[in-house]
């Protein structure tokens, strides 16, 4: 298993003190992905990607395992993680 230890200054905390389930707006404000046009817009382009079985229009709540996912997609694009074997 592999873990992401974010490396840009508060998102290990925000990561350690999320309470779930999370939004992709919480998220996107998490990993800095705002301002944005639609705020969280990014996020939920992912997860549309990973996860083609949600249904249009409903709204996403990520359980830990799902939200860590998109940390770790988002931090590895930007080039903000460094991987950490376990």
């Amino acid at each position: 298993m592999v873990q992401v230890a974010f490396t840009c200054g508060l998102a290990s905390h925000y990561a350690r003190a999320m309470r779930y389930p999370v939004t992709p707006l919480e998220l996107s404000e998490e990993l800095g992905l705002l301002p944005e046009a639609r705020a969280g817009k990014k996020v939920r382009d992912y997860l549309r990607a990973r996860y083609p079985d949600k249904k249009p229009g409903e709204k996403w709540l990520l359980d830990k395992e799902q939200a860590d996912d998109v940390r770790q997609h988002f931090a590895t694009k930007l080039g903000k993680a460094t991987r950490i074997a376990e």
